[in-house]
């Protein structure tokens, strides 16, 4: 049995486009929950003139709070009945053979737990941006090899994810062992679910987009609205690094969550490697003005940003021509 979770908040104008795309796949879904987080627009009345067409499929619950968008999706999750679950943002448009392609990745490997795909770019209007999701986060050939040999787990808890929740499908049994999710700034859903698969090798992806990824500016979790590579405002260096010295402290909750379910893992060096990526952030922070010094301190410390950085050579560049 297949299952869709759809979390909902605002954006009628492009709900149709998606449960369309769903309810058109090559291989059926048995089921789309959605869960709707106090939309205040028509979207609701949509999802519903959907459910009174197949009432067996569509299954709307209306949250009487606002969750926000982790606990929705923990929520939705929860709610299916399905042996794997696809996620799904209510703005987006699958490609028709998504659900099948899927499904046969998981058949041809049944260890796996998780599969997360490539996506192709539109904008508000639905016109391609002539780049794929994983040319944007830097998910080439070669960070696809470290990932496949194990550095996924590693990559993920250091707040680089490569996943993104909308392309990705799951066993309801990783959800199991993931729950209850995490509330940590920038430290999504789909990043969790990928972060206990990968530490099992039982996470992989299908290098092809078979969705279309759409950025604007309503967006609650996703690239338009910065909080992944792709941002529509301009951010000052500092302000990015300064940001991301706070995650170092997250990393530690999330290796004492991990803990708590996996006793064997080697907490002290994950937090060391947590402390290192501290002490680079301290760095960078603190790189001096005079270009020529701030140069030779990146340079004696090239190891550092190989380690750390998501694109060492766009690290390096931007560190040194820019001037905090």
């Amino acid at each position: 049995m297949l299952s869709v979770a759809m979390c909902t908040y605002n954006g009628e104008e492009y709900l149709d486009q998606q449960l369309n795309s769903i309810l058109n796949q090559s291989e059926s879904v048995d089921e789309i929950i959605i869960c709707d987080d106090k939309s205040t627009d028509t979207t609701i009345k949509i999802i519903q003139s959907f459910q009174k067409q197949l009432p067996d499929i569509i299954k709307l619950h209306i949250n009487k709070a606002s969750l926000g968008p982790i606990k929705n999706f923990e929520k939705a999750i929860s709610l299916c009945t399905g042996e794997i679950v696809f996620l799904s943002d209510q703005d987006d448009v699958w490609a028709k053979d998504k659900v099948k392609k899927i499904v046969r990745k998981f058949q041809d490997d049944p260890g796996l737990e998780a599969v997360f795909t490539d996506a192709n770019l539109i904008d508000q209007h639905g016109m391609l941006l002539g780049k794929t999701l994983f040319e944007n986060l830097d998910f080439n050939l070669h960070s696809q090899k470290e990932w496949s040999t194990g550095k996924a787990f590693i990559e993920i808890l250091y707040y680089r994810n490569k996943i993104t929740g909308a392309t990705m499908a799951f066993k309801k049994s990783l959800f199991e062992k993931v729950v209850p999710f995490l509330i940590l700034k920038n430290f999504w859903h789909d990043a969790q679910l990928g972060l206990h698969a990968a530490l099992e090798n039982k996470l992989d992806w299908i290098n092809e987009p078979l969705i279309e990824y759409r950025i604007h500016d309503k967006q609650q979790v996703g690239l338009g609205n910065g909080t992944t590579l792709l941002t529509t405002e301009k951010i000052s260096s500092r302000d990015f690094l300064t940001q991301n010295r706070l995650f170092p402290s997250s990393i530690i909750l999330i290796i004492e969550s991990l803990l708590t379910k996996y006793p064997k893992l080697d907490k002290e060096n994950l937090e060391k490697e947590a402390l290192s990526q501290i002490q680079w952030l301290d760095l960078r922070l603190q790189l001096p003005k005079n270009i020529f010094s701030r140069t030779y301190i990146i340079l004696n410390n090239i190891s550092a940003y190989k380690k750390h950085s998501n694109s060492l050579l766009k690290s390096i560049i931007k560190d040194i021509i820019n001037l905090y």
